[in-house]
């Protein structure tokens, strides 16, 4: 049972933070779960173990809009100090661009100094239109009982963390609100050496719909050389398997550049050697995520 929980919502652009209670099924031999939360209606949701500290779940009700989503359980002490350090985020969005709608896709290297303060430099993608590398500064103050954290700096954001320097985020204020989810940057300094081996990875779920979905293994060497396999599919009729080749470079705060042809196509930021969040240069953009593989 859920006695007492709470969620930020920005619709659009009006924030509020809605209260509400649940009762949660036992799992069956697959991991389902059925989840009902009250608010002043109920909704129902079917959830899947992927362990004992994360779920997925889906919308079972009919009439709702296609939702997917991911919960993780909280761990560490709450307050300012639960994010200190470095942190890569990615954030991804519809936004009006001189009354067209369009994909605006992002990544940040954040820095918190565990007592209120932060900075972050990021890359910006919207419709075509690259930032790259913009300086900003703010303040944080985390609510040392539900953990809601108030961000001011880039328009302002509400999160709650995970656990150290990991976050889920809304836009607070904005009119076509972003989500973001950032986590702790493994200690630098980095260098190209610093993703090596076989990533796995693909776009997230755009808001355009005439965006099209990736999916990709991508090859790199660890001295800057790089080779891809690749599919996409969506509006545009599907290219399966397709493959490329390119190069790479990391600086010392864990910039990323791929390039292609000599251009690049990907920026982003290496959270560790394991994995990197990136934005995609092209006028559709899509948010990029990839792992490393851990196959033999």
């Amino acid at each position: 049972m859920i006695t007492s929980a709470q969620e930020d919502i920005n619709d659009a652009g009006t924030e509020g933070t809605p209260t509400f209670t649940g009762n949660v099924g036992a799992p069956d031999a697959n991991g389902r779960s059925a989840v009902t939360l009250h608010f002043n209606h109920d909704s129902h949701y079917a959830t899947y173990l992927v362990s004992r500290n994360e779920v997925v779940l889906v919308p079972t009700d009919s009439g709702v809009g296609l939702v997917t989503a991911t919960e993780l359980r909280r761990s560490g002490t709450l307050g300012n100090g639960i994010f200190s350090g470095k942190a890569v985020g990615r954030e991804s969005r519809m936004v009006n661009n001189n009354g067209t709608e369009v994909n605006d896709a992002s990544i940040y290297l954040i820095s918190f100094d565990g007592r209120g303060n932060l900075s972050f430099t990021g890359d910006e993608n919207r419709g075509g239109t690259l930032t790259l590398q913009a300086m900003q500064s703010g303040t944080y103050s985390v609510n040392a009982s539900t953990g809601r954290t108030t961000i001011s700096g880039g328009g302002g954001s509400i999160c709650y963390p995970v656990q150290q320097n990991e976050a889920f985020c809304v836009e607070a204020t904005s009119g076509h609100p972003g989500l973001l989810f950032f986590q702790a940057q493994a200690a630098g300094p980095f260098n190209t050496g610093s993703l090596d081996g076989q990533y796995l990875g693909g776009s997230l779920p755009q808001y355009v719909p005439t965006t099209d979905d990736t999916i990709d293994a991508l090859f790199l060497d660890g001295i800057g050389n790089g080779g891809v396999t690749y599919s996409q599919t969506g509006p545009d009729p599907p290219l399966l398997n397709q493959t490329g080749t390119g190069t790479y470079s990391i600086d010392a705060t864990g910039h990323l550049t791929l390039n292609v042809g000599g251009s690049p196509v990907v920026y982003g930021y290496v959270v560790g050697p394991d994995r990197f969040f990136g934005i995609s240069t092209n006028d559709d953009p899509r948010t990029l995520i990839h792992q490393k593989s851990a196959a033999p």
